[in-house]
């Protein structure tokens, strides 16, 4: 198709072909290069467009065309020599300034592929040239890649802006990072910028800077909204927009630093603080106070003789693991490996306490003699004020057998407060689902209630929650706090009313919206389960619950999918076995999990759907609960009702595989039960679907486990 004269230059020049110096000389070549380029020929525009930069220079429109051609032809060592003689002869180009910004997103230079897209954005042309938002897209997944959410969202957000609905793909990552179970909900929140009141002097100012901000150009807008800051620092408005703006750009400190500002101003609403203080918190982390983990060395004399000792001990807990896996070519495996605990294992879960559960002080690997070694205890364990008390232990149990320290070394170091908030159990063998679950939810709250309050936290200047909760310059920033541990239980499932925990230390309690004022405000991510499900009309229940999905909000989901099953006026607006579903998937027990996905298979029957999704994901759970039987009756009906749908005999043959239930000889062996749940470390989480209900016998983790490490 042949260029038309009147269409915007090639290279992002802010003319029309027909009066633009750097095309309008040149129409015929251009059109022999874009017919190359439509047709494929990408050789043959290189050797045309090379020809044409030789006699007419480093024109904007040619470097525009060559660039895309490297583009496509996957040649970044040839993007770049084109980007940086692009960047020279045109420095203020948005095409030059989006090619290099794309260079630099594909080696990993986020601040300069930012940069470069800022420069790009900030042209005032009514019209994005195409490889502006080939320069977005880039920078889009590299932050999304490296972690950079709320940035990640932002310019994700401007390309659906820009694009047309053909191009799915921004909306389907904007989805993914929103659906993400393990992204905090708080980065998830889309935030408007503020505007200026009516009567405002700084109205003009700030309106002229939204409008920067409104075409994508944050950097520029966010200079400018700086300085009406320093102008003036009790604008909550601008404070607001300073902190959207850094977060969009990846400026995290400047962000919350921000956002910090805006909490502690008077005019705003004490809900609002918390989540910007919250906001502020998650974005920049203080440093936390650390702790090393150690492995000490303990020469052994008699390798037999401490490995009967350690056997007989019952406060030593042998792993149940696969030791060949602990070793290398140049590492040998273990001779045996053991968990030592703070007290002696029960030998009954009947009438335990979560206080009688002995908790892994360490672990212990015993090694043989090797050619070049002598035999030898390692002992991996955090140095914390008890070491000495621990390493005295090591030396009880290995007594006239050895005992003396060779050497300790540093792992690595975890958060203080992590660990000091973080536990890890050895349940005795017979201890069931239900009691294990009970026993963790009684842990968890001994700790929020008992054990947090008085942790040290660099978030309060080194004072626990107790001393801060008196203190009003701490409120906002403790009630930040607890909301994160609030959004993180939420995210984990952990089964605790923190409001108990508010109330202990004398704060406000967060409660349900009446109705009424359902009408007046904009609900945050944080507070959409704080809505009387059950009191709103069929269509705000509607767009509520679709939020809470798309945003996999599971307070939420758990208050409001109930109610949208109930209501007849919404079955034909949703599915009954997905909302089923989306609660199955967030049930916090077996047995809830199980009832929902029942009632999923029977309302997908019903609607004249094939249940197999739910038959396949019942399959696992039934394995977790040790129901051989009903295991065998799955894969029968499975194999002899659906095994003709698209993907189920695949997916029935790779469960069957994961669980060893397929010998190497191709024969189908019966499916064995998960292994026994009390065999190992209990974490601090809890069962979920699609998981085994604990760790199996033996699966130790190497080193000392805190949270975030799974």
């Amino acid at each position: 198709m042949a260029l038309d004269v009147y269409q915007p230059c090639l290279g992002g020049m802010p003319k029309k072909i027909k009066f633009c110096a750097c095309a309008k000389d040149m129409l015929g070549d251009l059109n022999n290069i874009v017919e190359a380029l439509q047709g494929g020929q990408r050789a043959g525009a290189m050797s045309l467009l090379n020809r044409q930069l030789e006699l007419k220079g480093s024109r904007a429109c040619l470097l525009t065309l060559k660039g895309v051609t490297q583009l496509q032809l996957g040649d970044k060592e040839g993007l770049t020599k084109t980007a940086d003689e692009f960047l020279q002869a045109h420095p203020d180009n948005p095409v030059a300034c989006s090619l290099s910004a794309i260079v630099a997103a594909a080696d990993q230079n986020r601040d300069l592929a930012l940069q470069q897209l800022q420069r790009a954005l900030a042209d005032e042309s009514t019209e994005i040239h195409e490889v502006v938002y080939e320069a977005l897209a880039a920078v889009a997944q590299l932050l999304a890649q490296t972690g950079e959410i709320v940035a990640a969202r932002a310019h994700l957000m401007r390309m659906i802006d820009l694009t047309a609905e053909s191009d799915t793909g921004p909306r389907e990552l904007l989805m993914q990072l929103d659906g993400a179970a393990n992204v905090p909900i708080l980065l998830k929140q889309d935030w408007e910028l503020a505007g200026p009141p009516s009567d405002a002097v700084w109205k003009d100012a700030c309106e002229a800077a939204l409008r920067y901000a409104e075409r994508g150009a944050w950097a520029e807008a966010l200079q400018r909204f700086q300085a009406l800051a320093d102008e003036l620092p009790r604008e909550a408005a601008i404070w607001k927009n300073v902190a959207i703006l850094a977060g969009n750009l990846a400026q995290s400190q400047l962000s919350a630093d921000a956002w910090r500002r805006y909490a502690a101003l008077d005019e705003v609403a004490l809900d609002d603080a918390v989540e910007a203080e919250a906001l502020a918190q998650l974005l920049a982390e203080p440093d936390h106070p650390l702790i090393p983990e150690i492995a000490q060395t303990y020469h052994v004399l008699d390798t037999e003789r401490v490995l009967e000792r350690l056997l007989s001990e019952r406060h030593v807990d042998r792993m149940n693991a696969d030791l060949s896996a602990m070793g290398g070519e140049d590492a040998p495996a273990p001779k045996a490996a053991f968990w030592l605990l703070d007290r002696a294992l029960p030998r009954t879960s009947e009438d335990l306490t979560f206080d009688q559960v002995p908790s892994i002080v360490g672990e212990l690997y015993l090694f043989g003699r090797e050619t070049d070694r002598d035999a030898r205890l390692e002992f991996v364990t955090a140095k914390t004020a008890d070491l000495d008390a621990k390493a005295e232990r090591i030396r009880q149990l290995l007594a006239e057998f050895g005992g003396e320290l060779q050497k300790e070394e540093t792992i690595r170091e975890v958060p203080a407060s992590a660990a000091a908030l973080t536990w890890r159990w050895r349940m005795p063998n017979d201890t069931t689902v239900a009691q294990r679950t009970a026993l963790i939810e009684q842990k968890r709250r001994d700790i929020n209630l008992n054990v947090w309050p008085d942790t040290p936290l660099p978030e309060l200047d080194g004072k626990s929650p107790a001393q801060a909760a008196s203190d009003p310059q701490y409120r906002v920033r403790l009630l930040a706090l607890i909301l994160r541990l609030e959004l993180g239980g939420e995210q984990g499932k952990f089964d605790f009313d923190f409001n108990e925990l508010r109330a202990k230390l004398g704060l406000p309690i967060r409660q349900d919206f009446e109705v009424a004022e359902l009408q007046a405000r904009r609900l945050s991510l944080v507070q959409m389960h704080l809505v009387p499900a059950d009191q709103l009309p069929d269509e705000q229940l509607a767009a509520l619950y679709v939020v809470a999905a798309v945003y996999r909000l599971p307070r939420a989901i758990r208050r409001l999918a109930p109610e949208v099953l109930r209501r007849p006026g919404l079955q034909e607006t949703f599915s009954r076995a997905e909302v089923c579903h989306a609660l199955f998937v967030l049930s916090k027990t077996p047995e809830d999990a199980l009832d929902w996905l029942l009632q999923a298979q029977r309302a997908a029957v019903e609607a004249k759907q094939s249940p197999a999704r739910y038959l396949l994901e019942e399959l696992e759970l039934r394995r977790v609960r040790g129901e051989g039987a009903e295991c065998q009756r799955l894969i029968t009906q499975l194999r002899t009702r659906h095994a003709e749908e698209p993907g189920v005999a695949q997916a029935l043959y790779n469960w069957l595989r994961s669980i060893g239930a397929i010998a190497p000889d191709g024969r189908m062996a019966p499916p064995q039960a998960a292994p026994s749940p009390q065999a190992a470390a209990a974490p601090a989480g809890i069962w979920t679907p699609g998981q085994a209900a604990a760790p199996p016998a033996g699966a130790a983790k190497p080193g000392l486990w805190v949270p975030g490490m799974d």
